[in-house]
């Protein structure tokens, strides 16, 4: 159980650096990126 659970933490956290950077990179190129 604590195994499933730590992988699912895992996986999070992988996935809100992802969007983070991606939104980071959205922000930074200056304009409006499909209407966000």
């Amino acid at each position: 159980m604590r195994n499933k659970f730590s992988l699912n933490v895992l996986a999070v956290s992988i996935a809100l650096v992802m969007v983070a950077s991606g939104v980071a990179m959205y922000g930074y190129s200056g304009t409006d990126v499909q209407g966000w």
